[in-house]
């Protein structure tokens, strides 16, 4: 299941190459788990506004059912 790739990708939310970041939130929001909801809520307790306001577009996502 691609619920048990969440651990995976956390950490690379972290790397250096700011397109990573933005994937790992896609992959995220794709997986639509409780799992990988937390982590893009926890995105958005973090310090990068960037990534912040990509998780917020996939929460949105999420929520509209798109």
């Amino acid at each position: 299941k691609l619920v048990h790739a969440v651990p995976h990708l956390l950490p690379l939310l972290e790397d250096p190459n700011r397109m990573v970041g933005f994937k790992v939130i896609e992959a995220l929001g794709r997986i639509s788990s409780p799992e990988s909801f937390q982590a893009l809520m926890d995105v958005l307790g973090g310090d990068d506004h960037e990534l912040q306001a990509a998780a917020e577009e996939i929460l949105a996502q999420l929520r509209d059912g798109e």
